[in-house]
């Protein structure tokens, strides 16, 4: 019975390993399976000349909001522009109530309090959640 015991520890230690190396890091890591429901909330995308906020509701609605800092000028220049998303599987659509302005698709992806926006050209931009209401809120956050 011993000889038995003294044989199940080493084998049950030798599988430890093995069953660590089947987790995954990538528990956070959604392509947008979950739909709109991934997306849902304020995203900030830090940039010193032109940072951008979106926030979507989950309602379909969406609110992006853009500063364009003139450095040479101390200007600013602020876009405000409502419209409604849809996600599904990755993909986003973007459909801004000003007509004049065309629909934006992107692949998307979410991580952790990442999300990364791909457009069509395969530019990347990458935007952080954030408990900002607003652009002017996380300007004054981030200190620009």
């Amino acid at each position: 019975m011993k000889i038995i015991n003294l044989i199940k520890i080493p084998a049950i230690l030798l599988m430890l390993p093995l069953i660590a190396a089947c987790s995954s890091d990538d528990d956070d890591d959604h392509k947008g399976n979950g739909g709109a429901s991934d997306i849902v909330g304020n995203w900030f995308l830090y940039d010193e000349v032109e940072p951008e906020f979106y926030s979507f509701k989950k309602n379909g609605n969406f609110i992006f909001e853009l500063c364009g800092i003139q450095s040479d000028k101390y200007d600013y220049e602020w876009v405000e522009e409502p419209g409604n998303y849809w996600a599904n599987d990755g993909d986003l659509v973007l459909q801004y109530s000003d007509k004049d302005i065309e629909t934006e698709y992107y692949e998307y992806k979410v991580k952790r309090d990442v999300l990364t926006l791909t457009d069509e050209y395969g530019n990347e931009y990458r935007y952080e959640r954030t408990d900002c209401k607003s652009l002017e809120e996380c300007l004054d956050e981030y200190g620009l």
